[in-house]
């Protein structure tokens, strides 16, 4: 991802970006990644990657791989294939030397609270019994198996949520911060305010002046 905000479900990656990062998501595994709005570039290279991740995605903000990365965007027009090549398997090796968590004991009924949280129109009224509930694991286990999955918590998701579907109002309307803070579960603007700038690197002003058409 080259720009734009990215929602991801990749393990280790705080669940909204407004940052480059690259992301490695071998072919058949789920996942639920896009774009905020829609809006956004990327780069796609294809890897071999049965020595890569075989059961789930991977990511990377390491300066090495992102520098990489934009080296070999910026050579695609006049590169010849063997170059190309060369800088595709450098890319592969990278992405090797990264360890993904361990996921023994990690029931995969967990990913059913992760859609729940990705579906919920008001994700700031979930609770951890709840999502417990729907994943099919007591309360006390949820919270370690999330996160081992994941690489971030269910609040930590909500939250990225709770930003996602506020910032898609703010883009489509005219409606006073104020009002929309109250509307999607803020404690009042500054909350709403301090989230965007945690999460989107942005305030929520910006924020509609940036999305909103003309």
């Amino acid at each position: 991802m080259t720009r734009g905000a990215y929602v991801t479900s990749v393990t280790g990656e705080n669940n909204f970006i407004a940052r480059p990062v690259a992301v490695l998501n071998p072919p058949g595994i789920w996942h639920r990644d896009h774009f905020v709005g829609g809006r956004g570039s990327f780069m796609t290279v294809d890897l071999v990657t049965d020595d890569l991740a075989e059961d789930r995605a991977l990511h990377a903000l390491d300066p090495k791989i992102l520098q990489h990365c934009t080296r070999l965007a910026a050579s695609l027009e006049h590169a010849n294939s063997l170059a190309v090549e060369d800088a595709v398997d450098l890319l592969a090796r990278l992405f090797r030397e990264k360890k993904p968590n361990d996921l023994a004991g990690v029931p995969a009924s967990i990913e059913r609270a992760y859609e729940a949280i990705m579906d919920s129109q008001e994700p700031w009224l979930l609770t951890m019994e709840g999502l417990a509930r729907i994943a099919g694991v007591h309360p006390n286990h949820l919270p370690r198996a999330f996160r081992s999955r994941f690489g971030i918590t269910a609040s930590m998701l909500a939250a990225a949520r709770q930003v996602e579907l506020c910032g898609r109002a703010l883009s489509q309307s005219s409606e006073p911060l104020a009002d929309i803070a109250a509307e999607f579960g803020f404690c009042d603007q500054a909350h709403m305010s301090a989230r965007f700038r945690q999460l989107a690197n942005s305030t929520p002003g910006a924020w509609r002046k940036k999305s909103m058409p003309g």
